[in-house]
């Protein structure tokens, strides 16, 4: 079923680009109407403690926690911004 007005952001990192203290570079994915853009949010993490189904930190320390709030805000500005006439 076509929606036009249909988006999604997802998150994902890239393990290929891997920096010197190990951690991978997340990168938000916009989907609308089958055509999809990549950027960086310039935020890392460890492969370790990233759950790809759910699209955020699994781990339970500080820095965990505050990423997956950053990811949560940017999730709901998302939708504000696209929601707006």
């Amino acid at each position: 079923m076509y929606q036009p007005n249909y988006f999604t952001l997802t998150f994902l990192i890239r393990t290929a680009r891997l920096s010197r203290s190990g951690e991978a570079p997340i990168f938000a994915r916009i989907t609308v109407a089958g055509q999809r853009t990549e950027f960086n949010i310039n935020r890392s993490v460890d492969p370790e403690n990233w759950n790809s189904a759910k699209g955020c930190a699994k781990g339970r320390s500080k820095k965990d926690l505050e990423l997956n709030k950053y990811l949560e805000s940017i999730r709901v500005l998302s939708l504000i911004h696209i929601s707006e006439p």
